[in-house]
C-alpha cells in the first residue's frame, strides 16, 4: 500500500494487509526485547527473531494460533488468565501493562509484559502488539537492593541500642525492633510522633530541652551528641548517649536525622557502622552512575569518529528531506563540487545538484520531487567545473533513521564515489564498440580486397602483354601503360584498405621511439615553420626500446602530428605541438598534447571510428586515427585521448617495453630467380588462368591450369609438378582443404606447395596449418612473379627434380 504524501496510513483500514503488518514485525526484529503481533481474535501474526530465538519451534509453527497457548505463554493456567486480561484490556482500547513470567525454552524469565492496540487512522483497533521486556537484571538490582536493604533492617535490630529515623522535624519515621520493644508499641502507632513528646523518653524537663536542642542542631546540620538520662519503657533509668546525626542528600540537604540512644561503651560503634553503610551505599549507586554515564560519552565518541573516519561519504536528511548532517568526506566532495560546506545545511539535495541516475529520465517537475526510497540506487553530482559541466557519481545505500522509539525520524545516505570508475567502465565499452566496429570493417574489407585483387591480376596481366605488342600505336601504348600505372595504384589503394585486416608484428625489431619522433618531426617541421606553428620535444634521455614495425609506429605518430597541424591551421586556435616520452615500469609512454582547439565531447567517443572525419569532402578519409588506434592495439599497448575546447587535445601511446632486444642482422643478397619447369595453376578466375599461363609459358615453363581443387587432385594422381600455385577462396574446396588433401595424399607435392591471394600475408597467419608456405599477393605482375620465384627458390630447389638455375 503506497502511503501519499498527507495521507494517514490507516485513513483506509480496508487497505491493511498483513504485508503490512509483517513490515512492522520485521521492523521489530531491531528490537532486543521479544514481541508478537496479534490479531483482534488474539492470535499470533508474526513474532520477531528475538522471540523466535527464545524457542525450538519453527515461525510457521506459531503463526495463527492463539497467544494464550502459544510456548510463551502455556506454561500455566494463571499465565493464560493474565494474558486473556491483557488482551481484553487491550481490545477495550487501552494499554495493559504487567510483571510478569514468560516461557523461554522451559524456563520462566521475569518480563515487563505489555499488550497494546494498534489503531487506524480513524481510531479503529486493527490490531495488537504484544512485548515481552526480560527485566531479569532488573529485579536481580532490586533483590540486590531489598537484600541489603533487609540485611541492613536485620543488622539495626540485631543492635541493643534504640535507633530511630526522624525527618528533620524530629517526627519518627522508623525505628529498630529493640526500640518497639522497648516502649512495646507498633511502628505504625510511633511514626509521625515528635521524638521529644514521647513520655517514654522520662519526665524531666531539663531532659525535654537537651533533646529539643540536639534536634534543632541537627535540623540545621549538625551532628551532636548529648549525655541524658532516659528510662524507656519499663526499663530503670540509665545514662544513654542521645546522638542526632543529620544525613545530607546530593545536593546537600537534609534527607533525615538518625537517632541513637546507645551506652556510651557501644553507641560510637553503632552510630560509624551504620553511617559508613549508607555512604558505602550511595557511593556505590554514584559509582554506577558514573559508570554508565562514561559509558555511553565513550560510545557517543566512538560512534562520531567512525562516521567521521570512513572514507565514504554520509548524509543524514530529516523527515522532510532536508540535510542536516554530512561527515567530513562528504563535505571534502561537497568542496570539490565548488558547494560551500556552511551552505548545505536545511537543503534538499536537488537544490545542491544531487539526482538520481536515471540514463533515460527527464528532469521534469515530478523529477525534482521523487522521494527517495529506502535501499540501494544511483545519484549524481552535477557541478560546473572549469572546464564545462561535470559529474560525480555515487553508488548510495539509503537506510531509515530510527529513533529511541523506533520511529522513523529521517533518512541516512552513504555515498561511495565511483566517478572514476564509471569513467573506466565507460572508457571500456568505448573500446570494446570499437573493437567489434573494426573487427566488422576488418571481415569486410577483407572479403572486398579480394574479389577486387582478382580481377586486378588480370587486368595487369593483359596490359603487359600488350605493352610488349610492337604494333600498338604511340598513343595505344600510353594508353596500356595508363592502364597499367591505375591498375597498381588501385592495388595500392586495396593495401591500404588492407591496414584493418590484423596485422602481425612478429617481425618487428627494437626501435627507439625518439628517433622515430624526431624522424617524423624532421618531416613537417619546415610545414610547422611556415604555419607558425611550434614544435617542443621533451624527450627521455634513457629510454627502453619497444619491440616494433619503425614504419607502422612512423605512419602513426604522423598521423597524429598531421591532425594536431590541420586542426590548428584551420580553426587559428593554438601554436605549439608538445611531444614528451618517458618510461613508466614495464611501459613506455608517449604523449602528443596541442593547444588547439580541442575535440567536442560529442565527437571525442568516436575519433577512433573508421570513415569518421571532421574535415570537409575531400580533405580527410577518417582513416588516420583508425589505423594508428589498430596499429597500437596490435602491438600491445593502448592510445587513449583526453581533450577539452578550452585546452586543446593530448593522445597518449602506452607500448611495453622490450626486454629482449637481441636482434640478428640480417644479411641481404641478391638472388637469381628459379623458374620451376611444371606448374600447376589452381584458380577460378579464368582470366586470371589464361594470364598466368601465358606469362609462365612464356618463361619456358610447362604449365597446367585447373578451376577447381577437385580438378587439381587428379592432375596430381598422374604426375608431380615443381610448383602447385593456388589461390585460397574456392567454392567447394578452398586452398587450404586442399593443401590438407596434398598432404595426406602427396607428400612430395605438399613440400611445393604455394598459395596466391588478394588477403594480405599477415591475414594469413595463424589460419594456414603451415606458416612456411609461400604466398603470392594479388594484384601481381610479371616483376612480382620473377621475385616470388627468387623468394621460394632457397625452399623448392630439390637436386633430383631442378634444372640449372636460370637468370632473370
Amino acid at each position: 500500500m503506497v502511503n501519499s504524501p498527507g495521507r494517514s496510513l490507516f485513513d483506509h483500514p480496508e487497505e491493511i494487509s498483513d504485508f503490512f503488518l509483517e513490515i512492522m514485525t520485521h521492523a521489530f526484529d531491531q528490537m532486543d526485547s521479544m514481541a508478537w503481533v496479534l490479531d483482534r481474535d488474539g492470535k499470533i501474526l508474526f513474532p520477531n527473531q528475538a522471540a523466535m530465538a527464545c524457542s525450538d519451534i519453527s515461525t510457521k509453527d506459531v503463526v495463527g494460533s492463539f497467544f494464550c497457548d502459544s510456548p510463551w505463554r502455556n506454561y500455566s493456567d494463571k499465565a493464560k488468565e493474565i494474558t486473556r486480561e491483557m488482551i481484553k484490556r487491550a481490545l477495550s482500547g487501552n494499554s495493559a501493562l504487567s510483571e510478569d513470567k514468560i516461557a523461554v525454552l522451559d524456563k520462566l524469565i521475569p518480563v515487563l509484559f505489555s499488550i497494546s492496540p494498534i489503531r487506524d487512522g480513524i481510531g479503529n483497533i486493527i490490531a495488537l502488539i504484544s512485548e515481552a521486556k526480560v527485566i531479569q537484571e532488573q529485579k536481580n538490582l532490586q533483590q540486590s537492593l531489598e537484600k541489603m536493604r533487609w540485611e541492613t533492617q536485620q543488622w539495626i535490630d540485631s543492635m541493643g541500642a534504640f535507633v530511630a529515623k526522624c525527618d528533620p522535624e524530629g517526627r519518627i519515621i522508623s525505628c529498630n525492633r529493640p526500640f518497639l520493644d522497648a516502649l512495646d508499641i507498633k511502628l505504625s502507632d510511633l511514626v509521625g510522633r515528635y521524638i521529644c513528646d514521647t513520655t517514654m523518653l522520662g519526665h524531666s524537663s531539663k531532659t525535654q530541652k537537651k533533646l529539643q536542642n540536639a534536634l534543632k542542631r541537627g535540623s540545621i546540620g549538625i551532628k551532636n551528641s548529648i549525655e541524658v538520662i532516659l528510662q524507656i519503657g519499663r526499663q530503670p533509668p540509665q545514662t544513654s548517649l542521645f546522638s542526632v546525626s543529620p544525613v545530607m542528600d546530593d545536593t546537600d540537604k537534609i534527607s533525615f536525622l538518625a537517632l541513637e540512644i546507645i551506652d556510651i561503651s557501644e553507641q560510637v560503634k553503632l552510630r560509624e557502622l551504620m553511617i559508613v553503610r549508607e555512604k558505602e551505599y550511595s557511593t556505590h549507586l554514584e559509582s554506577e552512575i558514573n559508570k554508565v554515564t562514561r559509558a555511553l560519552k565513550e560510545t557517543e565518541q566512538f560512534n562520531k569518529n567512525l562516521v567521521d573516519s570512513a572514507p565514504i561519504g554520509v548524509i543524514y536528511l530529516d523527515e522532510k528531506e532536508r540535510l542536516l548532517f554530512a561527515n567530513p568526506k562528504m563535505k571534502h566532495l561537497f568542496e570539490t563540487a565548488g558547494i560551500s560546506v556552511d551552505t548545505i545545511k536545511n537543503k534538499k539535495l536537488s537544490e545542491l545538484g544531487i539526482f538520481p541516475d536515471y540514463s533515460s529520465c527527464e528532469k521534469t517537475d515530478n523529477y525534482y520531487k521523487q522521494k527517495i526510497g529506502f535501499g540501494q540506487m544511483k545519484m549524481l553530482l552535477c557541478y560546473s567545473g572549469n572546464n564545462g559541466n561535470k559529474k560525480m557519481h555515487f553508488e548510495v545505500q539509503a537506510a531509515p533513521f530510527r529513533s529511541a522509539s523506533n520511529n522513523t525520524t529521517g533518512t541516512v545516505l552513504v555515498l561511495d564515489d565511483v566517478t572514476e570508475r564509471k569513467h573506466l567502465e565507460d572508457e571500456l565499452l568505448r573500446t570494446r564498440i570499437r573493437s567489434e566496429k573494426m573487427s566488422s570493417i576488418e571481415l569486410l574489407i577483407s572479403g572486398v580486397a579480394h574479389e577486387l585483387n582478382n580481377p586486378l591480376t588480370s587486368i595487369i596481366g593483359c596490359a603487359e602483354f600488350l605493352m610488349e605488342d610492337s604494333n600498338l600505336s604511340n598513343d595505344a601504348n600510353d594508353a596500356v601503360r595508363v592502364i597499367v600505372n591505375d591498375a597498381r595504384r588501385a592495388g595500392n589503394i586495396v593495401k591500404n584498405l588492407l591496414a584493418f585486416a590484423p596485422r602481425s608484428v612478429s617481425d618487428g625489431k627494437a626501435v627507439n621511439l625518439n628517433e622515430i619522433v624526431r624522424t617524423v618531426v624532421g618531416i613537417r617541421v619546415h610545414q610547422m615553420i611556415k604555419k607558425g606553428i611550434r614544435i617542443i620535444l621533451d624527450l627521455a634521455e634513457k629510454i627502453l626500446p619497444v619491440k616494433a614495425d619503425v614504419t607502422q609506429m612512423q605512419q602513426v605518430i604522423l598521423n597524429l602530428v598531421s591532425n594536431a597541424v590541420d586542426a590548428i591551421d584551420e580553426y587559428g586556435t593554438g601554436d605549439k605541438i608538445i611531444i614528451r616520452s618517458r618510461v613508466d615500469g614495464n611501459w613506455i609512454v608517449l604523449e602528443i598534447k596541442d593547444n588547439g582547439p580541442g575535440i567536442s565531447e560529442e565527437n571525442l567517443s568516436k575519433i577512433f571510428d573508421p570513415f569518421f572525419t571532421t574535415k570537409p569532402p575531400g580533405k580527410g578519409t577518417g582513416l588516420g586515427l583508425s589505423i594508428a588506434y589498430g596499429i597500437i592495439q596490435e602491438h600491445g599497448g593502448s592510445i587513449v585521448v583526453s581533450s577539452s575546447q578550452s585546452s586543446g587535445s593530448e593522445f597518449i601511446i602506452r607500448l611495453p617495453v622490450y626486454t629482449d632486444s637481441m636482434t640478428t642482422p640480417v644479411q641481404k643478397s641478391i638472388q637469381k630467380p628459379w623458374i620451376p619447369s611444371k606448374v600447376l595453376i589452381v584458380e577460378v578466375e579464368k582470366n586470371i588462368r589464361l594470364m598466368l599461363s601465358r606469362y609462365l609459358h612464356n618463361l619456358g615453363c610447362h604449365v597446367d591450369a585447373v578451376p577447381n581443387s577437385n580438378d587439381a587432385l587428379n592432375k596430381l594422381k598422374d604426375q608431380a609438378y615443381d610448383l602447385v600455385l593456388s589461390d585460397i577462396k574456392m567454392p567447394a574446396m578452398n586452398g587450404l582443404a586442399l593443401y590438407r588433401q596434398v598432404r595426406a595424399k602427396y607428400r612430395k607435392s605438399a613440400k611445393r606447395f604455394a598459395f596466391m591471394t588478394g588477403i594480405s600475408e599477415s591475414h594469413m597467419e595463424g589460419v594456414i596449418e603451415a606458416p612456411e608456405i609461400p604466398i603470392l599477393q594479388k594484384p601481381f605482375s610479371r616483376r612480382d612473379i620473377l621475385r616470388f620465384f627468387r623468394k621460394i627458390k632457397t625452399n623448392f630447389i630439390n637436386e633430383h627434380h631442378l634444372s640449372e638455375e636460370q637468370e632473370e
